[in-house]
C-alpha cells in the first residue's frame, strides 16, 4: 500500500484457502424385483462427496425428500438428481422390475345332463403369482366342482391369485328334461279295434311303447295297437331324447 508521500509501501498478505472436496457422487439402491403389481418399494438416495446441504429431486413427481416409496403397477425406473452446496449435480437412476403375468383361468367345456344327474365342473388357472383361491358363484369352492341344476344354469368362477387379482371364467350346464305324455282316440274299447295312440311329448327322439299285451311293444311314434281281448290294460310310453336322457308315462285302459 503506498500512500500520497510515497514515504511507506508497506505489504501484507492473506491465503484464501479453496477446498477441493471429493466428487459428488448419488447412488440408489440397487434396482429391484418385485413378484405382484403395486408392491411398495422404499427408493433411498445415498450421497456421497460434494458440499452439504444437498437438495433432491426425484422424477414422476416423487418430490424433493432423500427417500421416497412407488408402487408401480408395471415396471417402471425412475431418476434422482442431487444438488450439492457449490451447484455441483448427480444422477442416478433405479428399475423397479414387476415380474407379474396376469392370472387367467379357463373352465371345462359346457356341458349337457340329464335333470338330477350330476355334472362336474372343472377351474384351470394358470399364471398370476402364488397359491389360488376358487369360488364359484353358486358357494362352490376348489377347481372341481360338482352341480346338480334342475334347469339349465350358468355357473362362473372367480380365481384370485397370491397378489389379490382375480379372474373369471363361465360355464354353461344345458339340463335335458323330457316329458312323457300321450292319448288315444276313443273312450270306447272294443276287442279286436284299432286303437290310434298319439304322442304329445317334449323333446322326444326316441319311443318305446308297450302294450301289456304278451310284450307287444312299438317304437313308433304314433302306433295303433287292437286287443284281442277284454281286460285291463296298462299302456307306457318310455321316450328318450337326444342326450338319452329318459322320461316315462302310463294309462291305464
Amino acid at each position: 500500500v503506498s500512500d500520497n508521500c510515497g514515504v511507506h509501501t508497506p505489504t501484507g498478505s492473506v491465503s484464501v484457502f479453496v477446498p477441493q472436496p471429493a466428487p459428488l457422487v448419488a447412488q440408489v439402491l440397487s434396482d429391484v424385483a418385485v413378484d405382484c403389481p403395486e408392491t411398495t418399494v422404499p427408493l433411498t438416495a445415498s450421497v456421497s462427496g460434494g458440499t452439504m446441504p444437498y437438495t433432491y429431486q426425484w422424477s414422476g413427481g416423487l418430490g424433493t425428500a432423500p427417500s421416497v416409496q412407488v408402487a408401480p403397477p408395471v415396471t417402471d425406473d425412475w431418476t434422482v438428481t442431487v444438488t450439492d452446496h457449490c451447484g455441483l449435480v448427480a444422477t442416478d437412476a433405479v428399475v423397479v422390475t414387476v415380474l407379474y403375468d396376469t392370472v387367467q383361468v379357463i373352465t371345462s367345456l359346457d356341458t349337457s345332463i340329464c335333470r338330477y344327474d350330476t355334472a362336474m365342473l372343472g377351474a384351470f388357472p394358470s399364471r398370476g403369482f402364488g397359491a389360488y383361491d376358487m369360488q364359484w358363484n353358486d358357494g362352490g369352492s376348489g377347481d372341481l366342482h360338482a352341480v346338480q341344476p334342475e334347469y339349465s344354469m350358468d355357473y362362473t368362477v372367480t380365481v384370485t391369485d397370491g397378489c389379490g387379482i382375480q379372474a373369471s371364467d363361465e360355464v354353461h350346464v344345458e339340463v335335458h328334461f323330457p316329458s312323457a305324455d300321450f292319448s288315444y282316440n276313443t273312450a270306447d274299447f272294443i276287442t279286436d279295434f284299432p286303437i290310434q295312440f298319439t304322442d304329445h311329448s317334449q323333446g322326444a327322439w326316441e319311443w318305446l311303447w308297450e302294450f301289456d299285451y304278451e310284450g307287444e311293444e312299438s317304437h313308433e311314434q304314433y302306433p295303433v295297437f287292437s286287443y284281442p281281448e277284454p281286460g285291463i290294460y296298462t299302456v307306457v310310453l318310455t321316450i328318450t331324447d337326444d342326450i338319452g336322457c329318459i322320461d316315462s308315462t302310463f294309462k291305464v285302459l
